[in-house]
């Protein structure tokens, strides 16, 4: 944990736009219904009217200000760095990547236990009966305390560390841990290499610090005695400043006005408590809730979040013990066609995954120029804006990139071999000139494009004016060129 000074850049180039949606809930149970239900199923009290509102869907603003604006402040500004390798570790929280109730596990777990009557291949030792009938008897209790309504949908296992999978991968080979899977659930995982279950971990990372950035947020009225309104936050799995997954939090005003440096300050405060509200809350989602995850203004929408992964997270940090947890998922039954659709979507991986002989081929090391999409002639400003756009960029990848590789991959570059003096070579193709790779995103072009041109600009070099214009000339040709390219592919 550090503070200092910082210069903070906001770009706004869209909005979020949602609707409200009337319906009412039970203070008691803190459930939520549609609005024609005027008492609560569950315990008869009278429900309360409020306005539920949809999922935030980002737009961007139309053609003629896409290029967006900009606000650019001097401030103050405290930042928590997270090492790369605790993202192993969260594997437990990653989401079920099979939800709903047309999961294997959750229809197994319905069922009676009858271990005598599986196949005699198996040869079940007494060892693997008893690990089996344990996490079968914690689940089963999991799932009867549950008791969702009519009106609600069941998630589970909601996260990995609820899966039998993990349970029998914590006790045998993962071979023997397939076998004995398939034969429980009816997952084809032996026989097909490209089943999801085989491989379906995803990095929790940047949810994990995310919650934990609200966490901080949402108590820091309560804890530090000061206005909410008073600061601002972001969350990146790489930072150039730091080298590292880093979260920041920063004065709201030019010059700051001290509430980083309570912050930072009061940080092992601010986390035990932003614990101690989410693991007290009862909402019963993987999201959590405006009790215990949520912000008002947060400027991802409130997206992006975890509960189990931040309450990990959390308890690394501080040093606690975190046990697991068979609580189960409820979600409004409007949720169960989305579940549905990705379970359909997910079910199976892009890409095989075999152990033993059954493994493909090593792949070859990532190259650190293709993970960060720069050429390899290229500026440190290129590199930094690089770095800092697939930070944003990883975490919806397929195949994954993990926090750990983008940033050794940040790194090797920077300790390489990187260009000092800003000349365009005869002959370079447009995407040489603005030194990224043809698979960098739209986004990531447009960024470096803007580095590129405040280096190069005439306003920058008063005393080069020639070269600067003709710079400018060759950058904007480049990049015209790759716009084009990429409206082409569109159509």
């Amino acid at each position: 944990m550090a503070w200092g000074s910082a210069i903070v850049t906001r770009l706004f180039t869209g909005y979020h736009e949602y609707t409200l949606q009337p319906a009412r809930r039970c203070r008691k149970c803190r459930k939520e219904f549609d609005e024609t239900i005027n008492s609560c199923p569950h315990c008869g009290r009278p429900t309360e009217r409020f306005f539920n509102h949809s999922n935030h869907e980002r737009k961007d603003f139309p053609p003629a200000y896409q290029q967006g604006f900009r606000i650019v402040m001097k401030t103050v500004a405290c930042w928590l760095t997270i090492h790369p390798q605790i993202e192993a570790s969260l594997d437990a929280c990653s989401p079920c990547r099979l939800p709903g109730e047309r999961n294997h596990v959750l229809a197994w777990l319905k069922r009676p236990l009858d271990l005598d009557h599986m196949p005699g291949r198996l040869r079940l030792t007494p060892d693997e009966k008893k690990w089996i009938s344990e996490y079968h008897r914690q689940a089963s209790e999991a799932l009867a305390q549950a008791q969702p309504s009519t009106r609600e949908t069941l998630l589970f296992p909601g996260i990995y560390g609820q899966c039998l999978l993990a349970s029998l991968r914590s006790h045998v080979p993962e071979s023997r841990a397939l076998e004995l899977y398939q034969a429980l659930t009816g997952y084809p995982v032996t026989d097909d290499l490209r089943h999801i279950c085989r491989d379906c971990r995803r990095s929790v990372l940047l949810p994990a610090m995310h919650t934990l950035e609200h966490a901080v947020d949402a108590r820091y009225p309560s804890v530090a005695l000061g206005d909410r309104s008073d600061i601002g936050a972001f969350t990146t799995l790489g930072h150039p400043a730091t080298g590292l997954p880093t979260i920041f939090w920063f004065d709201n005003y030019e010059g700051g006005l001290g509430a980083a440096e309570k912050i930072y300050e009061l940080i092992l405060r601010l986390l035990e408590s932003g614990l101690n509200a989410i693991q007290s809350c009862a909402c019963t989602t993987l999201e959590g809730c405006p009790r215990c995850t949520y912000i008002p203004d947060c400027a991802n929408g409130n997206t992006a979040l975890s509960k189990p992964a931040g309450i990990l997270l959390l308890s690394k940090l501080l040093g606690r013990e975190s046990a697991q947890d068979f609580a189960s998922f409820i979600y409004n039954r409007r949720r169960a066609e989305e579940f549905d659709t990705a379970y359909r979507n997910n079910e199976t991986a892009p890409t095989e995954h075999g152990i033993g002989d059954e493994a493909p081929a090593a792949a070859a090391p990532l190259d650190a120029h293709q993970v960060l999409r720069i050429q390899r002639a290229v500026h440190l400003p290129v590199v930094n804006k690089a770095f800092e756009v697939r930070s944003r960029e990883i975490a919806d990848e397929l195949p994954p990139v993990s926090a750990e590789q983008l940033n050794q991959a940040y790194q090797s570059v920077i300790h390489g071999s990187i260009l000092t003096d800003w000349q365009i070579r005869q002959n370079a193709n447009p995407y040489e000139t603005l030194e990224v790779l043809p698979s960098a995103s739209l986004k990531m072009i447009q960024q470096v494009y803007r580095v590129i041109m405040l280096h190069v600009h005439p306003d920058t070099n008063p005393g080069k004016t020639a070269w600067a214009n003709e710079m400018t000339k060759r950058i904007n040709a480049a990049y015209d060129l790759i716009m084009k390219d990429r409206n082409d592919r569109r159509k």
